[in-house]
């Protein structure tokens, strides 16, 4: 869902940072999101490219580039740092600096090409982490990333999600000290197509998608909408008819993976302790052996509902330990799953 924004002169210099300053809000505090927030500012960064018009001196205008230090140069000026400035404060910044060198400084500052920017997702997300969102320049538009492409980019969110209190942190501009935060509601944007809590996202936006408390989480039932992925992938190996990567639908069960690998491979299957391996939000390990059950009756417990990216491991039944050597285990892992799970898995396949 990207929301599209003309590309005119100065843009996104809706307020100078003197006037910024009077809605700086307290690190420590939260606040519900308002059209100051939706509408916010650009702060310029490095791989922006600028368009400088100098009226006095028309053959110094053309296209700048801001540079990996945060500057531009040209031959009327040295290197002016323009990153994390708003257009209006770069304006002034380089009419000031100009005022040495020409008698009329006026300029002119436009963004003709906006970079792409990085977020960072965090909580109650399938994939939480830095993702780099592309912004479309087409014609005269800019196609500007949402919160909702982000979520949706961090492979949606985990069922403990709490939809109605998600926080968006964004950094204001270098010579203001702080960042705004603001909460946003995203039930009232299913709801009620809310877009005020779709805001458009900004370079280095930070997400935080919080967890739901326990006995309110039959209140989300019905958001079972494209913010929450529809698919999941997981890996099935070991003693399974095609073990490899599988696509399942979301809240599938360790069953379901195993029949969709084709099913164990009867005689050589351990089908009463298959290994479920999951990768906590907290990067260590976790493991857990179920039997296999086909029972729509079996308990969740020992059917489990997978997530994305869980690793299934269907180990050998003691009869075709016996046949098999120590490689038969691990050739036809080696192009499945990195080095140190094969040692996980060899070391636990009991």
């Amino acid at each position: 869902m990207f929301c599209p924004i003309d590309l005119i002169p100065n843009t996104y210099s809706i307020k100078t940072s003197s006037e910024l300053k009077a809605e700086t809000i307290n690190n420590s505090k939260q606040t519900s999101l308002n059209d100051s927030f939706q509408k916010d500012y650009y702060l310029l960064g490095p791989g922006d490219i600028l368009k400088i018009r100098v009226f006095s001196a028309p053959e110094f205008s053309g296209q700048y580039l801001v540079l990996n230090d945060g500057s531009i140069s040209s031959v009327l000026f040295d290197k002016i740092k323009v990153s994390g400035l708003t257009l209006n404060d770069a304006s002034l910044l380089i009419e000031e600096t100009l005022k040495n060198e020409i008698i009329d400084p006026s300029i002119e500052l436009t963004l003709l090409k906006a970079r792409d920017i990085k977020i960072l997702v965090i909580g109650e997300v399938e994939r939480p982490g830095f993702y780099t969102l592309k912004i479309i320049n087409k014609d005269e538009t800019l196609n500007v990333p949402t919160l909702v492409d982000a979520i949706q980019k961090a492979g949606g969110f985990t069922e403990s999600a709490n939809l109605m209190n998600i926080s968006l942190v964004r950094e204001l501009p270098k010579n203001i000290t702080g960042k705004k935060e603001a909460n946003i509601d995203l039930i009232s944007l299913l709801k009620n197509g809310d877009q005020k809590n779709n805001p458009i996202l900004f370079d280095k936006d930070t997400i935080k998608v919080k967890k739901i408390d326990i006995k309110n989480k039959d209140k989300f039932k019905l958001l079972k909408s494209n913010l929450y992925s529809e698919k999941i992938e997981v890996n099935v190996i070991g003693e399974v008819q095609n073990p490899g990567r599988i696509e399942l639908k979301r809240n599938s069960r360790i069953s379901n993976a195993i029949l969709a690998a084709g099913g164990p491979i009867n005689i050589r299957s351990k089908k009463n302790n298959i290994q479920l391996l999951r990768i906590k939000n907290n990067g260590t390990l976790e493991k857990s052996f179920h039997p296999l059950n086909f029972k729509k009756s079996s308990a969740k417990s020992k059917n489990p509902i997978l997530k994305d990216g869980d690793t299934l491991f269907v180990g050998r039944s003691p009869i075709a330990k016996v046949s098999d050597g120590i490689n038969a285990i691990a050739t036809p892992i080696t192009n499945i799953v990195a080095p140190w799970r094969i040692i996980q898995i060899i070391g636990n396949d009991d």
